[in-house]
């Protein structure tokens, strides 16, 4: 079974349930309410208004979401998707991610996994994703594995542990992973 776990400003879990355990997942959400969270900007891309990420998604990205998935992409502050392997998440979690970083400057978003390889799998997608927008990819100069966008804002690929999410005190959005 997968599930994805999110939270406003934010954490997206998708994952084998039996492999994480309360207590890994009690750690990553005490590692998430330990990061300092900013308030959603009322400013965005060029034109000043955060567009609807059902219809970011499908016009300026090029995913059509199901009526799940774009239940997911719209969220409430917080929930739980139970799923099958191969739904989407990585996919809708990219878009999400993709979505925060170009509709509100200044934005960081962390995208967590037990292993770098495996955020690596996200950030290519939110890579391809980012260059429809007609961004160029590019790193921001500091995290390997990391996508800098034009308005400051950044997504940053990193292995789950407390040791690589200090230092990082306003994130917008947080993607954790698991396997």
């Amino acid at each position: 079974m997968r599930y994805t776990f999110f939270e406003e400003n934010c954490l997206l879990t998708p994952g084998r349930l039996g492999l994480m355990t309360d207590e890994s997942l009690l750690e990553l959400g005490e590692l998430v309410l330990a990061i300092d969270r900013r308030a959603l900007t009322a400013t965005a891309g060029e034109s000043g208004e955060i567009p609807d990420i059902v219809e970011f998604t499908r016009q300026r990205l090029g995913f059509d979401p199901n009526p799940l998935q774009a239940s997911v992409l719209r969220g409430g502050r917080r929930g739980i998707v139970n799923c099958t392997r191969q739904w989407g998440k990585s996919t809708v979690a990219a878009a999400k991610a993709v979505h925060r970083a170009f509709c509100q400057p200044d934005s960081l978003i962390l995208v967590l996994s037990p292993s770098e390889r495996q955020s690596g799998e996200l950030m290519r997608k939110a890579e391809e994703f980012v260059s429809r927008l007609g961004i160029k990819v590019r790193g921001d100069g500091t995290n390997e594995i990391s996508i800098a966008f034009p308005n400051r804002s950044r997504i940053v690929g990193l292995p789950h542990n407390e040791a690589t999410l200090r230092g990082f005190s306003k994130a917008s959005l947080i993607l954790g992973l698991s396997v």
